[in-house]
């Protein structure tokens, strides 16, 4: 059987470009969003959103003095988390506080977008520990 040096080249020089293109897209741990539809951001990942140029990046839990499931507490604690918004190379830092078993939405308005958090999870339970790695904000843009 004959070799095809060539050949081989060739195919392995079009197999480089083709993972070399599929690598230039989006940075590791992006995620791609939609206007209006809910997504779960991991602590230090960041979310695009499709058509808007606008990048949201879960940068820090503040604080978690949340009172854990099936404890008494004197007080039910709060949750802050920090949100850096980018659009058109302007970043801004919007934090977020949610107290206790709240459950209305947290709404902040940035350059005309609704950025609304649903959620910060996981809810603390008592006997259980997790790491930061561990943290996600349920949210929406509006």
């Amino acid at each position: 059987m004959k070799s095809f040096p060539n050949l081989h080249r060739s195919i392995l020089f079009l197999l480089s470009i083709l993972l070399a293109g599929c690598l230039c897209g989006k940075k590791t741990g992006e995620l791609e969003v939609v206007r209006g539809q809910e997504f779960n951001l991991p602590l230090g990942k960041t979310a695009l959103l499709k058509d808007g140029g606008l990048e949201l990046t879960f940068t820090e839990v503040l604080e978690d003095s949340r009172c854990p499931l099936y404890t008494n507490c004197i007080w039910e604690g709060q949750v802050r988390i920090k949100i850096e918004v980018k659009q058109a190379g302007d970043a801004v830092a919007v934090e977020f506080t949610r107290t206790g078993q709240e459950t209305e939405p947290l709404i902040e308005v940035v350059d005309g977008l609704k950025l609304t958090v649903l959620s910060v999870n996981p809810y603390p339970e008592s006997g259980k520990s997790f790491k930061p790695a561990d943290y996600s904000v349920r949210m929406l843009i509006d």
